[in-house]
């Protein structure tokens, strides 16, 4: 199947044309048969009835055509307006991705520098994740991730940007927040975690928690995004090394 074709690419405009060449094979029939009849009878004024007959033909033609083109345009629109959304959001969680992250933190920092506000990002990173997909398997480990995405998302300030950056690692840019500002969001951010959880199916059915380690780093007069992300990074893992680890 050749995707550069429109048709191969969307049913429902395969569906238009064909109709609309269904419907213009059978104007032409008719439209033939007036002719033979015209012929065989010498009826002038099935002569008449032939002309006036294609000059309707060709103007329903163009507008026939139209539905397929017309379908086709609204049909890209959507398509793209779809891969755009895949193209920036992670599948499983529905937050954005690293690759939306890293833009708009460099957008960020650019409109902060600008305006003199203050701007903070925080990472997340999950506690034990592996141990999860090891011990209760990959379905409770995706519920786990998802639960992480609704919790820090639900606890998120409207400006702030959320993002899933790798398998259990997440980001978050929060745009006019100083260090100061930042810490009541990272601990309500906390509690929601805290009190998010995940199913655990099988012999060992229940309910398993969710813990994770935060590193920030807000943003001085100079430097870089990767510089600021290597400060929260170093914060992050050093609040890993210090977190209790589960018996």
């Amino acid at each position: 199947m050749d995707i550069n074709d429109p048709i191969a690419r969307h049913p429902e405009v395969a569906r238009a044309t064909l109709l609309a060449r269904i419907a213009g094979l059978g104007a032409w029939f008719i439209g033939l048969c007036v002719f033979v009849a015209a012929i065989v009878s010498r009826e002038p004024w099935l002569f008449a009835v032939f002309a006036a007959w294609y000059v309707v033909i060709a103007a329903v033609a163009v507008v026939v055509a139209a539905v397929p083109r017309h379908r086709q345009a609204v049909l890209d629109q959507e398509w793209a307006r779809r891969f755009h959304e895949l193209a920036i959001h992670d599948e499983l969680t529905g937050l954005y991705n690293r690759r939306y992250f890293n833009s708009e933190l460099q957008s960020q920092i650019a409109a902060c520098r600008g305006a003199g506000t203050p701007l903070t990002i925080a990472l997340v990173d999950l506690d034990d994740f592996k141990s999860i997909n090891d011990t209760f398997g990959h379905a409770a480990g995706d519920m786990a991730l998802r639960e992480t995405a609704e919790a820090l998302l639900s606890a998120a300030p409207l400006r702030a940007t959320v993002a899933r950056t790798g398998g259990d690692e997440f980001a978050v840019i929060l745009p006019g927040a100083s260090l100061a500002d930042a810490g009541p969001v990272i601990a309500r951010m906390r509690e929601s975690l805290e009190s998010a959880s995940f199913v655990i199916a099988g012999a060992a059915a229940g309910r398993g928690r969710i813990r994770a380690a935060f590193g920030l780093a807000t943003l001085g007069r100079t430097g870089t995004p990767d510089h600021l992300l290597n400060q929260a990074d170093t914060a992050l893992y050093a609040k890993k090394r210090a977190l209790p680890r589960a018996s």
